[in-house]
């Protein structure tokens, strides 16, 4: 066989195993997600076989609830910037990883929603990423900062991650199913984790990192820390022309959208 027949039988069998892998969402809400339609019209064009969702809510979900019926087993009580948003997380992921065909994990809130086709993401993970990559959002240089001083002062596991490998990424990733059961399987060191301010924005990064995984510093879902630093912007007002300068930025997500949105165009 020539070498454009290889390199086409190496197409087919990509695209056939694209066909196969499916997009786990991992919804850690507080309590049922604010704009359940828009993602009912988001999944209504994906194929079937290509994503499966799981829900983690704080509070108790009437049975009416969008995501009620993908709630996972384990429930944790969560508190914001605390140990418990990991646990919580873990629990999701070792849920979704149930699913061999699972094989990008996107975690989620009651307040992100998609602003691109199902397809461009489902193309973007299962076609045009390079093998077991994962995404964060991360300052590589964060490790020079006096946060950084603060937080791994009251990390407990230095001997294993040294302040110059200390690394933080936003919480809302998407994971490679490698870098997802690695991050299940290292869950007995995220005690290590518990004093540090929001844990959830280092325990991930740092066990893939840790463990020589590929990613990739991509932020997917946009948020506005402007104003404050600490808190993103709550969009109450939404154009569709914004939302398209989002997507030629390349984001997939935008959160924080409240379950009231005014369209202005």
């Amino acid at each position: 066989m020539n070498g454009s027949g290889n390199d086409k039988a190496r197409t087919g069998l990509r695209e056939n195993e694209a066909s196969r892998m499916q997009i786990a969402f991992l919804f850690l809400t507080i309590s049922d997600h604010h704009q359940a339609d828009v993602w009912r019209a988001f999944l209504a064009k994906a194929p079937p076989g290509t994503y499966r969702i799981y829900s983690h809510a704080k509070r108790t979900l009437d049975a009416s609830a969008w995501l009620a019926p993908f709630r996972i087993a384990e429930r944790v009580m969560t508190k914001w910037a605390h140990i418990s948003l990991v646990v919580a997380t873990v629990a999701l992921l070792q849920a979704a990883l149930q699913d061999p065909a699972n094989t990008y994990f996107i975690l989620c809130s009651e307040s992100c929603i998609p602003i691109a086709p199902f397809a461009h993401l489902h193309e973007f993970l299962c076609e045009g990423a390079p093998a077991q990559m994962s995404f964060f959002c991360y300052n590589p240089d964060y490790h020079k900062t006096k946060d950084c001083q603060q937080r791994y002062a009251r990390f407990g596991a230095k001997e294993w991650i040294p302040e110059h490998r200390f690394r933080k990424a936003d919480q809302w990733w998407i994971l490679h199913r490698a870098a997802a059961a690695a991050c299940v399987r290292e869950r007995e060191r995220l005690w290590r984790f518990d004093r540090v301010f929001a844990a959830d924005e280092h325990f991930f990064i740092n066990v893939v990192d840790r463990l020589g995984l590929p990613f990739q510093n991509r932020w997917s879902t946009y948020a506005d820390y402007e104003v404050d630093r600490s808190h993103p912007v709550l969009f109450r007002h939404l154009s569709r022309r914004f939302l398209a300068l989002l997507r030629a930025r390349g984001f997939f997500f935008l959160r924080k959208v409240p379950s009231e949105v005014l369209w202005i165009d």
